[in-house]
This record gives C-alpha cells, sequence and structure tokens, in this order.
C-alpha cells in the first residue's frame, strides 16, 4: 500500500507583537482597623477577685462612653485556666480559675482607639493588637489600580514600538 501525504501551508500576514507588562501602586489609609482586646480576671488591693462579668460591664461601658458602636464590638473567644504563675500555685492548694474572654472591636480610625484606651481598667486588659487592617472601598481601588497598571502596560508598548519604527 502506498501512502500519499500532502500538506497544504496557508500563508498568513505575519502578526507584529510585543508583550509588555504594566504595573501601578495605591497607598490607602484604612478605614476599618480591627483591635483585638484580651481581659482576665484579677485580683484587687483587697485581694478580692474582680469576676469576669464586672470586667465585661466595666469594658463595654468604657466603650460606651469612647463613642464605639454596639455593633462594632464582638467577643472573639472565652478561655481560663487554674493554673497560674508557678509560684502562686505552689502557695496555694487549690488555685482559683482565671477566666479571660477577647473582644475584637472595629474601628474606623486610629483616634477612636486613642479615644478608648485610657478609659480602660490596665488590671483588666492582659493584651491589645490590631488583628487586621481594611478599607471599605477596596474592590473599587482594586479596579482603580488595574485600570492603571494596563494604562502603564500601553504606554510602555507604545514608545517600546515607536523605538523601532513602528506603531501600536
Amino acid at each position: 500500500s502506498i501512502a500519499a501525504f500532502a500538506q497544504t501551508v496557508v500563508q498568513q500576514p505575519k502578526i507584529k507583537k510585543i508583550v509588555v507588562t504594566g504595573s501601578a501602586e495605591m497607598e490607602v489609609d484604612p478605614d476599618e482597623i480591627y483591635v483585638n482586646f484580651m481581659l482576665r480576671e484579677y485580683h484587687n488591693n483587697k485581694k478580692e477577685k474582680v469576676g469576669i462579668e464586672t470586667i465585661r460591664k466595666e469594658f463595654l461601658e468604657a466603650c460606651s462612653k469612647a463613642g464605639v458602636p454596639k455593633e462594632n464590638i464582638s467577643v472573639e473567644g472565652m478561655s481560663g485556666n487554674a493554673y497560674g504563675d508557678w509560684f502562686i500555685r505552689k502557695q496555694k492548694k487549690d488555685p482559683d480559675f482565671v477566666a479571660n474572654i477577647t473582644y475584637i472591636i472595629k474601628f474606623s480610625s486610629s483616634k477612636m482607639v486613642d479615644d478608648l484606651v485610657p478609659r480602660l481598667n490596665d488590671e483588666a486588659v492582659s493584651n491589645m493588637y490590631i488583628s487586621k487592617k481594611s478599607h471599605s472601598k477596596m474592590e473599587e481601588f482594586r479596579k482603580t489600580v488595574k485600570i492603571n497598571a494596563t494604562k502603564a502596560a500601553k504606554e510602555k508598548a507604545t514608545y517600546l514600538a515607536e523605538s523601532i519604527g513602528e506603531k501600536l
């Protein structure tokens, strides 16, 4: 058997192309700042234990006085233990159970954080930190940056093509 092979080549005009990339950046101050506040039970000067409910009430009152809306406050977690410092455990046969609660508050500016912190009970707050920062218009900013990156790529392609006597 004899096999025949035919190939047809269609001449297409050469397409000249250039591949470029563009980039853009935008600096944005956050308008959503999430701060975690870790509160714990403690013993006052009279060696009396201040309970978690009292601490929660004081904390929420301080938030209210600082102008923090209730809908921006939520409980992040709760925990507790009966194993305090090693030295204290050695002195007591039956160590106290210490409850902890963590709140997360959404602030719209760092000034709001500054307004709240001086109102807090230093004995009750064991830690605080910023857990997340964002902006309410993040999607809009992403689109703007992508458009600017595309414009930068077009500009780059234009001057590279012109450098070899071509047009885009």
